[in-house]
């Protein structure tokens, strides 16, 4: 699948302004998050698309243009020096046309991370969110959104360096090459998550590497069955909501986490939801809610971010 067809739709963006790299389905997820809920998703695998409704669609509209690079899971590059206690907490140099960055623990560094940013007219975001299990101090998703007026021929490029494998703290280098005011530069680390904290890489993710044998062991049952499993090994379950396509794509929806389905149906699909509860898709019937809630799609800020909304 080509770039163009992962943003097919998306009749506000141009094509230089967005490159988003990490975590496949998490930042398929954001772009969905930008289209119009009318607008076919393109093809892909897993194949499903992510139904907002008409409030975030009539928002969609007036996006500021982006576009969209998707990369593999992202790998860090290279290694970030050990920095000393005694270092600032995060420091930015600037050399020819790019600018580094030098943080000495990523995992508590957010707020420096912006400020060191800002002293350079750059706005900038490092975006420490609950994973699940794996994706604790990995980088989860980068990205660059260009502003409005960007010129067109530069390379704007983020490239991170991976926490090491042992150890509590992340020393972290982050280069940004071309970047301009007005742009806006975002990097997501996983850390554990607390009891009760959604994993920001699975709240809109049907990924298979998400979830583990005994959930895959559920699709296609009744959700009677499933419910006594999933109570049985003292998890919650909240919901979302699919409707499989003549062409294979599952249209999902995501309803308040208040919200459960009427009488018995079948189970499309389980993933994991927080270290508490799992999140299982169930068939579409009448009289299900038809739009999601936005506030459960981004509960740490980033897509509002990400879209400057």
């Amino acid at each position: 699948m080509s770039v163009d067809d992962v943003v097919a739709g998306l009749a506000s963006v141009r094509d230089e302004q967005l490159m988003l790299e990490g975590d496949r389905e998490l930042l398929r997820a954001i772009l969905d998050a930008e289209r119009p809920a009318d607008t076919p998703a393109p093809r892909r695998r897993p194949r499903f698309r992510l139904m907002l409704g008409a409030a975030l669609a009539t928002a969609a509209v007036a996006t500021a243009p982006v576009a969209v690079h998707i990369a593999g899971d992202g790998p860090a590059r290279g290694r970030a020096p050990v920095n000393s206690p005694a270092d600032p907490a995060v420091v930015v140099g600037k050399k020819d046309d790019a600018y580094v960055a030098d943080i000495r623990d990523a995992f508590t560094a957010q707020r420096e991370f912006q400020e060191a940013f800002a002293r350079f007219n750059l706005n900038a975001r490092l975006f420490v969110v609950p994973a699940s299990p794996g994706g604790e101090g990995r980088v989860i998703g980068r990205g660059t959104l260009a502003g409005p007026n960007a010129p067109r021929d530069r390379n704007l490029t983020i490239s991170v360096t991976s926490c090491p494998k042992s150890g509590s703290t992340c020393p972290m280098r982050v280069r940004v090459t071309e970047p301009l005011p007005g742009d806006r530069l975002f990097v997501m680390l996983g850390r554990k998550a607390l009891p009760g904290e959604p994993y920001a890489d699975t709240i809109y993710s049907h990924s298979g590497r998400r979830s583990v044998a005994w959930m895959r062991s559920l699709e296609g049952r009744d959700l009677g069955e499933v419910l006594r499993r999933v109570h049985g090994k003292g998890l919650k379950a909240h919901y979302a909501i699919g409707r499989e396509q003549s062409d294979g794509t599952v249209m999902t929806w995501y309803p308040s986490l208040e919200w459960e389905p009427s009488g018995d149906r079948r189970v499309m699909q389980v993933w994991p939801y927080s270290p508490g509860a799992v999140v299982i898709l169930v068939e579409k019937r009448s009289g299900d809610p038809t739009e999601s809630d936005l506030a459960r799609m981004d509960p740490y800020q980033v897509n509002e971010y990400v879209t400057g909304r």
